[in-house]
């Protein structure tokens, strides 16, 4: 699958917090991202809740935020 651009931990932290504050879920995420939660839930067959991306609790995108 295809990569996508890298951010920072700063950088990840206000996408996160962007997207739990807003109810913005995954559409916060880079197109490819997005594309490989969908490739995830499709080979696992159940969906994906939260995505982290930091190792910070914040750094926690919920899916129906």
């Amino acid at each position: 699958m295809d990569g996508f651009e890298a951010y920072s931990l700063d950088q990840w932290l206000e996408i996160a917090k962007d997207a739990n504050e807003n109810k913005k879920g995954f559409s916060v995420l880079p197109e490819n991202a997005q594309k490989y939660i969908q490739q995830v839930e499709t080979l696992l067959g159940v969906k994906v809740s939260s995505v982290g991306v930091g190792p910070d609790r914040e750094a926690t995108i919920m899916a129906n935020s």
